[in-house]
């Protein structure tokens, strides 16, 4: 499907990241306990974030840069119901193939 619909798939020969620092957050206890240094240092790192974590990162107006998902059920799409579009139409999606649309 990807071939015949010409994705784009990424390069694993040349190293995406070198020289970038990552942070990847997830929802639960420990992103409540590290937002206030996400606020202050988010445009020093690459955010990638799971899909669940997207919502509290906006509640800061932090934007991540990837955003990963797997998750194959409709309750994916809650995640980003009501979400001021900015805070994901710039980002980087990296999806299983069953996640749903």
């Amino acid at each position: 499907m990807n071939l015949k619909n010409n994705y784009k798939f990424l390069d694993y020969s040349k190293p995406l990241l070198k020289g970038y620092k990552v942070c990847l957050v997830a929802p639960g206890p420990s992103l409540n306990k590290t937002i206030q240094w996400l606020e202050e240092n988010h445009n020093k790192v690459i955010i990638v974030s799971l899909g669940a974590a997207v919502r509290r990162l906006a509640r800061s107006n932090i934007v991540a840069d990837i955003i990963t998902s797997v998750d194959p059920y409709t309750v994916v799409l809650t995640q980003f119901e009501n979400l001021d579009e900015k805070f994901y139409k710039n980002s980087i999606f990296l999806c299983a193939s069953n996640t749903h649309p």
